[in-house]
């Protein structure tokens, strides 16, 4: 009986392409970024005293950080704080630049044809086109931006959902300059970012705690991280089942 011969098997090459260009970035990324995540996170987990580093306390800075009276209302406020101001910049900003953008679509609008054919040309000539099909069978302007244009830009929307969400946690500079660390007046604009300031190098006559500082950091990074969980595995697998 005739075998048949079968190819060996071949070890997938390394591609030193890749290494060559992504080694670098990935070094300085981990370097600047990824190694003083972790090592905050690190940090978060000890509390002053004892010898070097501290004595390790596991979570109770966390702990201390959501229950204790000299904690637990700064860190509430401030994260209602940024709840709040991230809502202002979907429910206002967010949905302006979404009806500018809508606008352009509409044929009463003067200089329209202009500013798309120079901004918006390369990116949005598909959704034109389509848009001048679905005006053939008669659709209105709110029909073709509700079942055709939104559903589009709808993964892009959501994108910029998240931007905004994790842009708002590490806001920091426009509190800090009006109103200084302290996010006054009694702590009424206090935000993650100017909470995480003060607590890590501390502020006028109040002392730095790093330990505590670093949990403050280690919160902003859990719920950052719940966030844009929740639109990887929500949100975006419904936009996936809906483009299917």
């Amino acid at each position: 009986m005739a075998t048949i011969d079968r190819p060996a098997l071949r070890r997938p090459r390394i591609r030193w392409t890749l290494l060559a260009f992504l080694g670098p970035a990935v070094l300085i990324y981990s370097a600047f970024m990824v190694f003083p995540l972790f090592d905050s996170l690190r940090l978060s987990l000890f509390a002053p005293g004892g010898i070097g580093l501290g004595v390790f306390v596991g979570l109770q800075n966390y702990v201390t950080l959501l229950t204790d009276p000299l904690w637990s209302p700064r860190f509430w406020g401030a994260l209602g704080n940024n709840l709040v101001f991230f809502a202002i910049h979907m429910l206002v900003q967010n949905p302006i630049g979404l009806l500018l953008a809508a606008l352009l679509t509409t044929r009463t609008l003067r200089g329209r044809a202009a500013y798309r054919a120079l901004i918006f040309a390369p990116t949005v000539l598909s959704v034109v086109i389509v848009g001048f099909v679905a005006r053939v069978d008669g659709a209105g302007p709110f029909r073709i931006f509700s079942r055709i244009q939104l559903p589009l830009i709808a993964p892009t929307v959501g994108i910029v959902a998240v931007l905004t969400f994790v842009g708002n946690f590490n806001a920091f500079d426009l509190v800090y300059s009006v109103q200084g660390g302290m996010a006054g007046p009694e702590f009424s604009t206090d935000l993650m970012g100017t909470f995480f300031y003060r607590t890590f190098f501390g502020f006028q006559l109040q002392l730095g705690n790093p330990t505590m500082g670093a949990t403050v950091a280690g919160a902003m990074f859990v719920i950052i991280l719940f966030g844009v969980c929740l639109y990887l595995f929500g949100l975006q697998r419904r936009l996936q089942t809906y483009e299917a």
